[in-house]
């Protein structure tokens, strides 16, 4: 069985202390789909962080964000109005990113249908 983490895992003192009665901190959840949205969630920030850091080395200017698509956005003409990425890995990367928004905001996302 998954152990599902709970709340006050996450949480500094202070959180703990202006949360305390809410029944909020250690409720356990059984959501069966946990370590895939973590995995599409963490894949998507990280895409981000990668493309953030590939935009800085070249030089870009870039905004102060880990949203991938506006970062995907910039890399596609970041370079003297060239592409970074050709259209195939451009298509994987904004894949990344609706999975990631599906698993955040629905119950049953795309893998699951």
């Amino acid at each position: 069985m998954l152990v599902m983490p709970v709340l006050r895992d996450y949480l500094s003192d202070a959180h703990v202390r202006a949360l305390a009665g809410s029944g909020l901190l250690d409720r356990e959840i059984n959501d069966p789909r946990w370590n895939e949205r973590f995995h599409f969630i963490v894949r998507q920030l990280l895409t981000a962080l990668l493309i953030h850091a590939i935009l800085a080395d070249l030089g870009v200017a870039t905004p102060n964000t880990v949203d991938l698509l506006p970062l995907l956005r910039l890399a596609q003409t970041a370079v003297a109005g060239d592409r970074i990425w050709g259209h195939r890995v451009e298509a994987i990367l904004r894949e990344f990113n609706t999975d990631a928004n599906l698993a955040k905001h629905r119950r049953v996302f795309r893998s699951s249908l």
